[in-house]
């Protein structure tokens, strides 16, 4: 293998573990088996829940706490309607 050769990870690992549901059921997987109980079940779907929402209501709402400025330092394009910075 020479230096210039990109490293590159085995074919299964390459996509599956990087879905969202693969994540999901890895993390969820025994819990939501036989082996545990309802409460369990529960609780792990509550913080899946809360997590989603809470998620979705700071992507909402980035313009009360995120300025063009902080987008463009991250090297993202700037989203239509950002607040500009102190000036």
């Amino acid at each position: 293998m020479s230096d210039t050769e990109p490293l590159q990870e085995p074919a299964d690992a390459q996509s599956a573990d990087r879905h969202p549901a693969a994540v999901r059921h890895r993390i969820t997987g025994e819990c939501c088996s036989s082996a545990c109980g309802r409460r369990e079940r529960l609780v792990v779907l509550g913080a899946v829940g809360f997590i989603a929402v809470a998620s979705f209501l700071l992507g909402a709402n980035h313009s009360r706490f995120l300025t063009c400025e902080d987008f463009t330092l991250s090297g993202n394009s700037e989203p239509p309607g950002c607040t500009p910075g102190d000036v």
